[in-house]
């Protein structure tokens, strides 16, 4: 198996397998089970505990639905998230991203919750 040290992105994911980094779920392939997706993975420990995305896999098929777009489940979705927030209560596709050039439909790159105290970037409304 794999570990961080062998992994050339230094990723290492379920199955012990060498997991790639993304900006967007749609750079993410698919296997047999279903489509992978940009998820974001905690580094570090203390105050430099941070996250990354890489693609990971899943049992699901992606949406189309690009960020922004409006949605009504998660498989709606490219990024197979559907979100609201306080300021845009219509829910709409979310995907990790790294810039604003990741995003589309009027959504921006943004550092959102992502589980515990990490924070990852998503792209989101302003």
């Amino acid at each position: 198996g794999s570990t961080p040290s062998t992994c050339k992105e230094g990723i290492c994911g379920s199955f012990n397998l060498c997991m790639n980094p993304c900006c967007s779920s749609a750079t993410c392939g698919s296997d047999f089970i279903g489509d992978y997706v940009c998820r974001p993975y905690g580094v570090g420990t203390g105050s430099s505990l941070g996250s990354l995305t890489a693609c990971a896999a899943t049992s699901n098929t992606r949406g189309s639905g690009a960020s922004g777009a409006p949605c009504s489940a998660d498989g709606d979705c490219v990024g197979l998230s559907c979100t609201t927030t306080t300021s845009h209560p219509q829910q709409f596709c979310s995907d990790f991203c790294c810039t604003d050039t990741d995003c589309q439909n009027g959504t921006v790159c943004r550092p959102m919750p992502a589980g515990g105290p990490v924070y990852a970037l998503r792209c989101t409304f302003p």
